[in-house]
């Protein structure tokens, strides 16, 4: 018998290396029945199931392989890749880490631990599998691919594009390495190659979802909006006629194409197919959504991005005859953030605190630019730095209180945070929501922003400035108001001004606009200049309501002063809505503007709410778009009341709490110094509110 059983062995092997799957199986299986705990021909057997693709098969095979010889390189490995199959990830990443500890110089084992650990978000651990692959297996295109793209999600670009331009040049043929080549170069701004490779990965498959998406999401970075809605529409034509179900993201990127060419077709039918499918909406804030559920939306969205998980820093002592306080953004430079954060930094206490800034952003050589470096203790350009590079110069500098002005806007570096860089971790300014991150402790507000029993629509604890959570800058200059005719407006006739970008603009404010304009004739619409395919979507949508195009008035972009002087010319200043007006209400007021302003539910919402009330005119909120409407009206037929307005505007620009930005720091300071006190008492995060001071 067992010369039968080993003969059977023997047959079913032969068989197996011929290829001949099936007549295999049976062979192993009538062995096994003769010698059930021989680990060798176990082992095999689950390699053949495997190949069947019959992996919970192979797996109880491999399991009892195992069980019997714990120290074989081959079985581990090949239980790793059958427990990747049935998606149990996090087991296989252990099997995978046995062969490698047994088998260090074998590429698979390498190569099955970082396919394992990138399956699990573990980006760092994963990249260091690859290159210890790489580096046994110079030559190996596949790990070259993942590798790249592993380190351009860790921010590592240009070597994760390096690598990718290496592996499309062993293998040309494959679409989905084109891609991620693309991404890359789109991550390092460099957009004609990176249009080339995404172009080249839509040749070779054409039904490539990932290629599509970010090849339009490109046109639209390069303000080429109307070729990435045809591109969008025609990759939708092609798998609709092929019955193929068109993806969430693919969805997303046409509504937000659209959003951005305020072109409004078929906006509700993709929102509802796009929460249906599970996926994302494009500009999040830009949509009416409650708070509770927006916070649940951007908790998802953490959860699912997977970051790279950063090395913790070592505990730090804190100086505690001085708060030692950092700020991180993008925008230190000719940038809205800026001219509002300026005069803050300037006039930080500098007995109390030491004030650090971070730039991830560009040296652009402005006098803003010049003007942050003077207004800080250290001034530190970290643009070129990776997220686990800027979280240890963080640490290093042993900052105490870190400040993020970015949020999950265009350049944020939120995820350099995970690792807590800073013992206390605070959100202000640049993101009007929760970031449902949990390594961030708190984020100001004020109590419009948040009012009672907004607490439980964010994930950190809140601190609520006693006026507007919005600091402005004294030191704006506003230029003289130009001609009418030099601002390109007819030579009388009421002003309706705004000057938000267009992508805030929604078709129930813009109905709003143009009911205004038909009931008071003369009247032009002021908006800030835009896309060529948004502005003419917009002239259009005014002549389907009825209204001229003509009266519609483009303002080119011009420099803080210039800008701010045309508000002179400007009769109201106008709301947004979901997303109302942020600095350009600020702006708008500091120019002697009245400003109107839509109250919503969320935060992004109620920001020219605070604004207007910070500047002791909370009678120019309106709650919801009717009210609002209704004053608008009002008011374009009421001139003594816009004169009294801005008689009020100018009597008390310099007193109003909006605009006093000494006493904005000193409250600021009472908020950084008792969130210190807590931290430094072992307390945890709670709500703090300051008082308002004399």
């Amino acid at each position: 018998m067992v010369r039968d059983s080993r003969a059977m062995a023997d047959q079913a092997l032969a068989l197996h290396q011929a290829g001949r799957l099936k007549e295999a199986a049976l062979l192993y299986d009538r062995a096994l029945a003769q010698r059930p705990k021989d680990a060798a021909l176990l082992g095999l057997a689950g390699a053949l199931q495997l190949q069947l693709g019959k992996a919970g098969v192979a797996a109880r095979l491999l399991r009892r392989s195992l069980a019997e010889n714990p120290a074989d390189a081959d079985t581990l490995h090949n239980l790793g890749f059958a427990l990747m199959k049935l998606g149990e990830a996090g087991e296989a990443a252990g099997h995978f880490a046995s062969a490698t500890r047994l088998a260090p110089d074998s590429p698979a084992a390498w190569m099955g631990l970082g396919q394992a650990l990138r399956s699990q978000g573990e980006v760092e651990p994963a990249i260091a599998a690859f290159r210890r692959e790489l580096a046994l297996a110079p030559d190996h295109a596949a790990a070259m691919a993942v590798l790249g793209t592993l380190l351009d999600q860790a921010g590592e670009a240009a070597e994760g594009a390096a690598l990718l331009r290496r592996a499309v040049e062993w293998q040309p043929g494959q679409a989905s390495w084109r891609n991620g080549l693309g991404l890359a170069l789109h991550h390092l701004k460099q957009f004609a190659p990176a249009e080339a490779a995404y172009r080249e990965a839509l040749r070779l498959d054409p039904e490539l979802d990932a290629a599509l998406g970010n090849l339009a999401r490109l046109l639209l970075d390069q303000r080429r909006g109307a070729e990435a809605t045809a591109l969008l529409e025609a990759g939708f034509a092609a798998r609709e006629a092929k019955r193929r179900p068109v993806p969430a993201e693919l969805l997303n990127a046409l509504l937000d194409a659209r959003m951005q060419a305020c072109d409004w077709r078929g906006r509700e039918e993709l929102r509802r197919r796009i929460l249906a499918a599970g996926g994302e909406l494009p500009h999040l804030l830009y949509h009416e959504i409650p708070p509770a559920r927006f916070r649940q939306m951007v908790e998802g969205l953490v959860a699912a991005a997977r970051r790279p998980a950063l090395p913790a820093p070592p505990p730090r002592k804190p100086c505690l005859d001085i708060i030692r306080l950092g700020y991180l953004s993008n925008d230190f430079h000719a940038h809205a953030t800026a001219y509002l954060l300026a005069e803050v930094l300037e006039l930080h206490d500098r007995a109390r605190f030491h004030v650090t800034a971070w730039s991830t952003g560009p040296e652009d050589g402005s006098a803003m630019r010049a003007r942050l470096r003077l207004g800080v203790d250290a001034f530190q350009d970290v643009a070129a730095l990776t997220d686990a590079e800027l979280a240890g110069r963080i640490a290093a500098d042993g900052v105490e209180l870190l400040v993020d002005l970015k949020g999950w806007t265009e350049g944020s570096r939120l995820s350099a945070l995970a690792s807590r860089p800073a013992p206390v971790q605070v959100a202000w300014l640049g993101y009007p929501g929760t970031l449902g991150a949990p390594w961030l402790d708190y984020a100001i507000v004020d109590p419009v922003i948040a009012p009672p029993g907004a607490d439980a629509h964010f994930t950190e604890a809140l601190i609520r400035l006693p006026h507007c959570y919005q600091p402005n800058d004294r030191q704006r200059q506003v230029g003289p108001a130009p001609g009418r005719a030099a601002a390109g407006l007819p030579p009388d006739g009421l002003v309706l001004a705004c000057f938000c970008q267009a992508l805030k603009i929604t078709p129930e404010v813009f109905g709003i606009w143009m009911r205004a304009l038909a009931a008071t004739p003369g009247a032009v619409l002021w908006l800030l200049e835009a896309a060529p395919e948004a502005m003419a979507h917009l002239r259009r949508e005014a002549a389907a309501r009825g209204i001229d195009p003509a009266r519609l008035v483009f303002a080119p972009r011009l420099q803080l002063d210039a800008h701010l002087a045309r508000y002179r010319l400007a009769d109201l200043a106008l709301d947004t809505f979901p997303y109302g007006s942020h600095t350009t209400a600020s702006d708008a007021l500091w120019a002697g503007c009245p400003q109107l302003a839509i109250t919503g539910e969320a935060f992004a919402g109620r920001v020219s709410t605070s604004i207007v009330t910070a500047m002791g005119l909370p009678e120019l909120a309106a709650p919801g778009l009717a009210s609002h409407e209704a004053m608008l009206l009002g008011l374009c037929a009421d001139a003594p009341a816009r004169a009294a307005l801005r008689e009020k505007i100018q009597t008390r620009r310099m007193m109003a709490a909006l605009f006093d930005t000494p006493r904005f720091v000193r409250n600021l300071e009472a908020a950084y110094a008792a969130v210190i006190e807590r931290h430094r008492a072992g307390l945890p995060p709670a709500p703090i509110s300051i008082a308002p001071l004399a």
